[in-house]
């Protein structure tokens, strides 16, 4: 896999009219949640082995127009020369917006290195490179994916969303993802613990979506902002947050535990995300302020 690409990036604006934001102290933080100090929610480790990096700048209302569609992809196993698209994969290369969250959704899930290619029908060649950063999702290319995988996938889509589509260097650690092989991967590079991201299929089909802002995050912006910012990441515009299916939880204590630096959260493997510090603003310029 080719190393996260550290680029200058301009800060998007969102138009907030009823939000603002301050940076917490820390005495501040102690205040809003209890004892930082506690090691395993302020400065979680590294994820066991595994920790992985990419890319975040797939944009938000891509991802939100094109998930259910996603979804019907990822029962079906990934197109190939001598096998047909499924319904869920033709709908998603039909627009610009479905075709990169197909792409970003292969770096995810297929193999470091991996190309999945067919000709399609009307819009001709196709190709998606993945980047390996999940363990056990490889299988996607032979056959459809498992609740359980299903459910890491989309955490991963999450971790890679911004509403401008920005390129931002970020790393992934736990459970469900797998270790680098690239030699030039240093995860201490990414000392800026974000959240802890989780995704549920339901039973009736639909897709829940839940964050915990953790360590740097928590300590860096104030706690009435910190639902707003991390929604302004995942879901876009202040009028698509009640619509985007994304559940902002502040009680990290209560609902998760850790293990060896992997976190689980409500009974879920959680998907940690770490930045680059000096990128903390181009994900969360609503902090800054």
């Amino acid at each position: 896999m080719i190393p996260p690409r550290i680029i200058p990036l301009t800060i998007l604006a969102l138009s907030l009219p009823h939000l603002g934001c301050a940076g917490g102290t820390g005495e501040d933080m102690v205040d809003a949640f209890g004892d930082l100090s506690t090691e395993q929610f302020q400065q979680p480790m590294t994820g066991g082995q595994n920790g992985n990096g990419g890319n975040n700048g797939l944009r938000t209302a891509y991802f939100h127009a094109n998930k259910s569609s996603l979804l019907s992809a990822t029962g079906s196993r990934l197109p190939g020369p001598n096998h047909a698209p499924s319904v869920g994969v033709q709908a998603l290369v039909s627009t610009e917006g479905g075709d990169k969250t197909l792409q970003y959704a292969v770096r995810c899930s297929v193999l470091d290195g991996q190309v999945v290619s067919y000709v399609d029908g009307v819009y001709g060649p196709k190709a998606y490179e993945g980047e390996g950063l999940l363990a056990g999702t490889s299988q996607w290319t032979t056959q459809g994916l498992s609740a359980s995988q299903q459910e890491a996938l989309f955490a991963c889509m999450l971790a890679h969303l911004n509403p401008a589509g920005m390129v931002v260097p970020i790393a992934l650690t736990g459970e469900m993802v797998a270790p680098a092989e690239d030699e030039e991967f240093d995860l201490s590079d990414y000392s800026f613990h974000e959240a802890l991201w989780t995704a549920t299929v339901s039973t009736a089909g639909g897709l829940i979506f839940k964050v915990w802002p953790i360590g740097d995050l928590r300590s860096s912006c104030s706690q009435v902002y910190l639902e707003g910012t991390l929604k302004n990441r995942t879901c876009g515009a202040v009028s698509q947050h009640a619509s985007c299916g994304l559940e902002v939880r502040l009680d990290v204590e209560d609902d998760c535990t850790v293990s060896d630096g992997e976190y689980t959260c409500l009974g879920k493997p959680a998907l940690v995300t770490r930045l680059i510090p000096e990128y903390f603003e181009q994900l969360h310029p609503l902090c800054i302020q």
